[in-house]
């Protein structure tokens, strides 16, 4: 949870750092180009366990979640911190951050939307009261 938060707080510096580029980008395709990746992501991780509902989810999302990190770290050392390739990063970061979880918001409502309520035939068959009994009154 930590490592998350510092991980925002990073992109947020490093987007405040490079703003003029960033604001450049964004009319550029790399935010379409990061949307597309991450749904493409998505799809083939819920493809490989899409008979098992639980795992497809759990798989879906975290190859959704690709680990950015070690891509800026790359390009912090190796690529010697060019703003070329820094800013896609950082927009892809951020994209990266946002369409899992929004995401993930939407498959959490279709899921519980999807399963059904237990009847009142199975709730007294497990011995819990019916939801609209009512006590005896005495007479």
């Amino acid at each position: 949870m930590t490592s998350n938060i510092a991980l925002y707080v990073l992109i947020a510096f490093g987007l405040a750092a490079n703003w003029k580029a960033v604001v450049t980008s964004l009319g550029s395709w790399v935010i379409l180009a990061s949307v597309v990746i991450i749904i493409v992501y998505i799809v083939l991780g819920w493809a490989v366990a899409f008979r098992n509902q639980q795992a497809a989810i759990t798989i879906s999302m975290i190859t959704a979640m690709r680990f950015t990190p070690i891509g800026l770290v790359v390009i912090s050392t190796v690529l010697h911190n060019q703003g070329a390739y820094r800013t896609p990063a950082l927009l892809f970061a951020l994209v990266g951050t946002f369409v899992p979880l929004a995401a993930g918001v939407e498959i959490g409502r279709f899921v519980s939307r999807s399963r059904p309520e237990p009847a009142s035939g199975a709730r007294a068959a497990a011995g819990a009261p019916p939801a609209a009994a009512t006590p005896q009154q005495a007479t």
